[in-house]
């Protein structure tokens, strides 16, 4: 995902990308770097308890 003239620094392109850390912003023009948060995913109820009908019929 970019983000077109949103860098606070230098006003250019903002695009999305990850590494082993997490997700982060980085401009393309300046070099500017945001890390975004960490968002911990719940899991799915409907999901697990298929899960759990599948280890049942095992």
């Amino acid at each position: 995902m970019i983000k077109f003239k949103f860098c606070p620094k230098c006003r250019g392109d903002l695009y999305l990308a990850e590494d082993i850390f997490g997700k982060y912003l980085s401009c393309l023009q300046c070099g500017y770097l945001k890390d975004l948060p960490l968002v911990e995913q719940q899991p799915d109820p409907a999901q697990m308890h298929g899960e759990a009908q599948e280890l049942k019929t095992a």
